[in-house]
């Protein structure tokens, strides 16, 4: 007996531990413990993380479930619908399945991690993807199509009990759906008994109704049969409705507590008689128990816009497509109405710019033909870090951690502007990395940052070289950067006069013998003067450099040498230079300089390109003629060319474009000298002087001694 008694203790402790662990298990696996929730990176990446996500796309990449199931009407045999590599539908298996017959969504997976699949067990309130042999899309999506089945049902998905929503929740939904139909209620969805119910209704309104007290929100839109962007706030003391970014509707009104058990339906409504409803379309819905930031359901909008083609955005039509080139992140496109920048973003973070575009930068109809194809831009794990580089004995070439390859469907006519946008710290990585370099290697040159650009090829980190001397292999040219301030409060810099896409990024060299690039350019700016083009350039360093040829065009594509001014061959410190080319330039014309930089062993490069216009030989933009003196101390004396008299508005910039100093003038029409005054202050580097006159800018850069 004494003998058994620790066995049968033993046994029982066991027992214990597994009954404990088994409720352990069956607590976590219940919804509430369910919550962790997958991150929704393909969707704009909100902070907040969802408690139901279905879309006929793969919203998250942590999400490795299936998309539908789906019930094929010719012997109701049933089959999960995943998706392809890229995150769409696999339509394909889905139109094999089928057949010729019609194909109803018995189950819309829940991508969110939380297990709330939206289902329908009832063959006649199932709703259908799949029409006699035909995916049913909208915009080129696939889309769930829902519609009344007879007199006495509806096809819709219910989901739930939510049991995280109760009391007064506060809750966001965004969704992408449609009404089919201008001549009865259209229907959308509904949350609980009338707490949240979307009506798309006939008179083109969208009414978002959080009670059964019909406390509203709503509001006119262009057409309610269109597939667009609809989200619901729910907020305690305002509740709000939004469609295609747009506040429509908002109410001041307490809502109402949810009840202890909330489910969710797609397709069908409560408050009005069964025959008023109407066919509905969906292509996403995505619930929210918390009230998004304005920065998430705008990332989360404009990434909608971008996969379903909403339109909502002016500009967003342009593009129609994006390339399938074997590249990292290709680029969301977008505009800001009314501006020449077009603007591409990523589309999993599409507030955060990557590149733009001002294909007609002097608004005079150029590159009507031209489209983008993508904007594709290539970032090591953490270019603040990382950076791509190519060594051999004392010979470097160390490049910034990203970089940007820019695919087209039509040929430039005419030069165009571009920014790439760029965290400060990726320079500073490269740099860093440059300097060490040098040290280790005993190397005795370094340049300063250099931007390029490829010709005819993409650019990738194969093209950088340091065999025989540090260089980028094949066709590439030297840009000349007009450093900006910052859009989205993402710094960026713009390169001025491009003519062909390609491919490019920033480099530090590091060599012994000569560095490649033998200038490092600062301004370069031209200005019609007295039935002349005065031509003015600085440089910041030459190395080994013999001249500079200056090269004119008609129409930015075939160009001419029309002089040259010798180089000062070799120099450390800023120099500036001056051409003036008596060409007749009759008045609503334009013309195009660039300059070729000629070592003195015959090796060259080209600038970035000047456009030069004469509207009755005056400006339209303010032109800086000279900047003195520079390298500066306390003072600077700025000469510039003003196209109106009135108000001039001066800033000195570091070069990741924060302002330093703003200063406001009264300026007169024609030359003006402008002085800025104790900058003594100022710490020693380079500087970027912007004259702004009426939305119009004129660049130049100093130096502070």
């Amino acid at each position: 007996m004494k003998t058994d008694q620790p066995l049968r203790n033993r046994a029982y402790y066991r027992d214990r531990i597994i009954a404990i662990a088994i409720i352990v298990l069956c607590l976590f696996l219940t919804p509430d413990f369910l919550l962790a929730g997958n991150v929704l990176d393909k969707t704009g990446n909100p902070t907040a993380t969802a408690l139901v996500a279905f879309s006929v796309r793969q919203l998250s990449s942590a999400y490795a479930g299936k998309c539908i199931n789906v019930r094929r009407s010719s012997d109701n045999t049933t089959k999960d619908i995943g998706f392809t590599a890229a995150g769409d539908l696999d339509t394909a298996t889905l139109k094999t399945f089928v057949g010729g017959g019609t194909g109803y969504v018995t189950i819309w997976y829940d991508q969110s991690g939380n297990g709330y699949n939206a289902t329908q067990t009832t063959a006649a309130n199932q709703p259908a993807i799949d029409s006699l042999g035909v995916i049913n899309r909208d915009n080129g999506q696939p889309s769930i199509y829902t519609s009344p089945n007879g007199p006495s049902s509806v096809t819709f998905l219910s989901y739930g009990p939510l049991t995280p929503l109760n009391g007064t929740t506060q809750v966001t939904r965004i969704e992408v759906a449609r009404s089919r139909t201008t001549t009865s209620f259209g229907i959308t969805e509904g949350l609980g008994t009338y707490q949240l119910d979307l009506q798309l209704l006939t008179s083109n309104q969208v009414q978002v109704q959080f009670e059964t007290t019909n406390i509203t929100a709503g509001g006119a839109v262009t057409n309610n049969n269109s597939l667009m962007s609809i989200n619901s706030v729910r907020n305690n003391g305002n509740c709000l409705t939004y469609v295609n970014t747009t506040l429509v509707g908002s109410t001041a009104t307490s809502i109402m507590n949810f009840s202890s058990s909330v489910t969710g339906y797609i397709g069908v409504r409560f408050d009005y008689a069964l025959n008023n409803a109407g066919p509905g379309a969906f292509s996403e819905t995505i619930l929210f128990n918390s009230v998004l930031s304005d920065a998430d359901r705008q990332a989360m909008n404009y990434n909608e816009n971008w996969y379903y083609s909403l339109g909502f955005d002016a500009c967003s039509s342009t593009v129609t497509s994006l390339s399938t080139n074997n590249t990292t992140t290709k680029a969301l496109y977008a505009c800001i109405p009314g501006s020449p920048w077009t603007y591409y973003y990523d589309p999993a973070h599409p507030l955060k710019l990557l590149f733009g575009i001002a294909q007609d930068p002097g608004g005079t109809g150029a590159n009507s033909t031209f489209v983008a194809d993508s904007i594709n831009l290539t970032v090591t794990s953490n270019p603040s870090t990382v950076y791509y580089s190519a060594t051999s004995g004392t010979e470097g070439i160390f490049a910034l951690g990203r970089y940007w390859n820019v695919y087209t469907h039509t040929p430039l006519t005419s030069p165009v502007n571009v920014r790439f946008f760029y965290n400060p710290a990726d320079t500073v990585a490269a740099r860093n990395a440059a300097q060490a370099f040098k040290t280790s290697s005993g190397a005795t040159k370094m340049s300063n940052l250099q931007w390029f650009k490829t010709v005819g090829s993409p650019f990738s980190p194969s093209n950088l070289t340091a065999t025989p001397t540090a260089n980028v292999t094949g066709s590439h040219l030297t840009l000349t950067p007009v450093y900006g301030t910052t859009a989205d409060g993402i710094n960026y810099v713009e390169f001025d006069g491009v003519t062909s896409f390609s491919g490019g990024t920033g480099i530090y060299m590091v060599s012994s013998s000569l560095v490649v690039l033998p200038v490092n350019l600062g301004s370069f700016t031209g200005r019609r003067v007295n039935e002349t083009t005065v031509l003015s350039w600085t440089t910041e360093t030459e190395s080994n450099l013999d001249r500079f040829e200056l090269e004119r065009s008609a129409d930015g594509s075939a160009w001419m040498k029309v002089g040259q001014v010798a180089a000062a061959g070799n120099s450390s410190t800023p120099l500036s230079y001056q051409y003036i080319d008596p060409v007749s330039l009759p008045a609503g014309n334009t013309l195009y300089y660039r300059l070729r930089l000629v070592d003195k062993d015959g090796r060259d490069t080209y600038s970035g390109i000047v456009v030069v216009k004469s509207y009755d030989n005056g400006a339209i933009t303010p032109q800086l003629s000279r900047i003195i003196p520079n390298p500066f101390g306390d003072n600077l004396e700025i000469t510039c060319t003003v196209p109106n008299s009135g108000s001039v508005e001066v800033l000195l910039q570091d070069v990741a474009g924060a302002t330093l100093i703003r200063r406001k003038y009264t300026a007169n029409k024609g030359d003006n000298v402008l002085r800025l005054t104790n900058l003594n202050g100022l710490a020693q580097g380079i500087y970027i002087v912007r004259v702004v006159q009426g939305g119009t800018v004129a660049i130049g850069k100093v130096i502070k001694k």
